[in-house]
């Protein structure tokens, strides 16, 4: 069975989960959790920037993770900054795109998704003290 064939993803013996590109957009990523950096972000004499992070889950065994940074931009908007982390390894027919491979099909994957409703929502109720 080859590579493209294959299933059930499965964790390799260095602890990273493999699958094929194609399989990524086909993942139901659910949010598991976000929250402010704790300094602030980065100051300057002009503005305070806002930053934090966010991990999100699949609803499949074994769990994949993907997580990232983003920054709050102007009006009330979020960008993702930084590489992404996952346990992921994405693979074609014949070989592992690698790290940095991985890391560029998944921050398109990212940018394509609708996370920043979510990631605004969740900071909202998580710091403003209202709990509904």
């Amino acid at each position: 069975m080859n590579r493209q064939q294959r299933v059930k993803p499965i964790i390799s013996r260095d602890g990273y989960i493999r699958i094929p590109c194609f399989r990524l957009e086909t993942i139901l990523l659910v949010h598991l959790i976000s929250g402010l950096d704790e300094a602030g972000g980065n100051r300057d004499s002009t503005a305070t920037l806002i930053t934090g992070y966010t991990e999100w889950i699949s609803c499949t065994r074994p769990f994949i993770t993907i997580g990232w940074d983003w920054q709050m931009t102007a009006p009330f908007s979020l960008a993702r900054t930084g590489i992404p982390r996952s346990n992921l390894m994405l693979e074609t027919e014949k070989l592992d795109l690698g790290p940095s491979g991985t890391s560029d099909f998944i921050e398109n994957f990212i940018d394509a998704m609708e996370w920043k409703k979510t990631v605004l929502d969740n900071i909202s109720r998580r710091y403003s003290g209202c709990h509904n």
